[in-house]
C-alpha cells in the first residue's frame, strides 16, 4: 500500500504475485517504466480490495489514510492467517 519507489513490489514480483498502489498517476507510471514485469495500479488504499492475498505491507503510507477504512480493505484482501505488516511514522497529532 503507498508503493513509492516500486522497489519492493518490483522484487516480489520476480518470485511471486505481487501489486504495488498509489493514488498517484504519475507515480505508478514511473512505476511501471522502472519494473515493468510488476503489476501497479492506480488506486486508494482505502478502498483497495485484491482477494486472496497472503500479505499487505505498509511501509510509511498508512498514516495518510483513514485507518479504520484501509484496515477493512485489508481484512477484506487477505486469506485467514494472511500477513499484515505496518512500518509507519504517524503524521497525526494526538489529541
Amino acid at each position: 500500500l503507498g508503493c513509492g519507489s516500486g522497489y519492493l513490489v518490483g522484487q516480489v514480483a520476480r518470485m511471486c504475485s505481487a501489486v504495488g498502489i498509489s493514488t498517484s498517476p504519475a507515480c505508478i507510471a514511473g512505476c511501471r517504466a522502472r519494473y515493468p514485469h510488476a503489476r501497479f495500479e492506480v488506486a486508494d488504499m482505502q478502498a483497495f480490495v485484491e482477494p486472496g492475498a497472503t500479505h499487505v505491507t505498509a511501509l510509511e503510507s498508512f498514516g495518510y489514510a483513514d485507518a479504520d477504512l484501509t484496515l477493512r480493505s485489508i481484512t477484506a484482501s487477505l486469506v485467514p492467517g494472511g500477513l499484515f505488516y505496518l512500518k509507519d511514522l504517524f503524521r497525526h497529532a494526538v489529541e
